[in-house]
């Protein structure tokens, strides 16, 4: 093997940089640079090398994921993963992927989460998607609220100054409540609020609105982007949704009562909405409400499955034995969900329930898609009549899990 996987350094950076671009088909700029010394944690950061040229990456960053009980689990952020197309094939990745999993267990993360920009790779390394979204779009023409919000509350826009000081406080109390969304640390912020042109897509600089209730507490904001377009002189306009966060029902409605209010504006358009979204039902005309796109977004890895199943809140008090195929945590497990209280996850010699994959584990952990759905794809094997069920009743939650944080 002519190649090597070796812990990063400063000195490394700009390579370890371009060598990711390169791997999506990209040239880095110095923002891009800037970007990743503010978001990296060069003390997990790997790159793999051909004599003295970097021609691969993998690094992680310290995150918390919310489970379901709203716990919050320490999850390693798989992130900044790419070999140059001139060293593909050769087992780079395999090999940058186990190190990375094998840092993580020893600083004793349960978890590991990414955003994967092929849905192929990342089974075969027991990642399972656990958290889907959908792409929408609506009519403005359209769109109105059952029941309009009442004023109770107020937007305030934000400038670009205040953000990183008025955003992230509301953000981290709303995930903290949300299971599936992630930590957002200080460097993940200043990278996003950069907003490059060249981050823009087409469309205007970010605006931030922030929902405030009538003792002027922030309870949650919206970020968008303006797609201008003038026809003839009449306006067209499509206000692209990046970030909508609300910690109460009345600024989630209130948030998009001023989206969907904005003037000028033809067409309202978010990405990462919840599959089960209330907005659907607050509006007058809910078919108006088109879904474009359908997609994964989280994939999470159970590195411990005694310490991730542990840490989750499950629907009943149900004790379910499986027996979990392939990889490193392979094995069989007694779940003890305790209905509602503390939960149980141990090793057993018991005879199992059913038969489940790492992946799909992964998959059904945050409450995303039932044992029964993972069984009529034939990704679970029920051996105890009724075991089907059972899984269902501890795992599921409603509403579903919300994964807004790519890193």
């Amino acid at each position: 093997m002519g190649w090597a996987i070796r812990a990063s350094t400063a000195d490394d950076l700009p390579a370890q940089v371009k060598a990711v671009w390169a791997a999506f088909g990209n040239q880095p700029d110095d923002t891009d640079l800037e970007g990743a010394r503010s978001f990296l944690e060069l003390d997990r950061a790997l790159v793999a090398v051909d004599g003295d040229q970097v021609v691969g990456s993998g690094a992680a960053i310290s995150l918390e994921l919310t489970v379901p009980g709203t716990a919050t689990v320490p999850a390693a952020g798989i992130t900044f993963v790419g070999v140059m197309p001139t060293h593909r094939r050769q087992g780079m990745l395999s090999a940058l992927m186990a190190r990375l999993a094998d840092d993580a267990r020893s600083r004793g993360e349960p978890l590991a989460a990414l955003l994967a920009s092929e849905s192929t790779i990342y089974r075969r390394f027991g990642y399972g998607v656990a958290v889907s979204a959908a792409r929408v779009e609506i009519d403005r023409a359209h769109a109105r609220l059952r029941r309009p919000v009442d004023v109770a509350g107020r937007t305030r826009m934000v400038d670009r100054s205040e953000m990183v000081d008025a955003l992230p406080p509301i953000y981290d109390a709303y995930r903290r409540r949300q299971p599936g969304e992630m930590s957002r640390p200080h460097g993940w912020w200043l990278r996003r609020l950069k907003d490059r042109e060249a981050d823009r897509g087409g469309g205007s600089a970010r605006f931030a609105v922030v929902w405030e209730d009538v003792g002027g507490g922030a309870e949650g904001y919206v970020t968008y982007r303006i797609h201008a377009s003038w026809d003839g002189g009449l306006p067209g306009h499509a206000l692209a949704v990046e970030d909508l966060v609300a910690t109460t029902p009345e600024a989630y409605a209130g948030l998009w009562q001023y989206c969907l209010g904005v003037d000028l504006v033809q067409v309202v358009r978010a990405a990462n909405v919840p599959l089960d979204t209330t907005l659907r039902w607050m509006l007058v005309d809910p078919r108006r409400l088109r879904v474009t796109t359908v997609s994964d977004v989280l994939w999470v890895c159970l590195l411990d499955v005694e310490a991730a199943l542990g840490a989750r809140t499950y629907g009943s008090d149900a004790v379910l034995v499986m027996e979990v195929a392939g990889g490193d945590v392979a094995g069989r497990y007694r779940l003890a969900g305790g209905g509602g209280g503390l939960a149980e996850c141990r090793r057993t010699d018991e005879l199992p329930n059913l038969v489940i994959g790492a992946a799909d584990l992964a998959s059904a952990y945050l409450g995303a898609v039932s044992f029964t759905t993972l069984a009529g794809a034939a990704l679970v094997e029920e051996l105890t009549p009724g075991a089907l069920a059972r899984a269902d009743g501890l795992f599921v939650i409603a509403p579903g899990p919300t994964s807004s944080t790519g890193f």
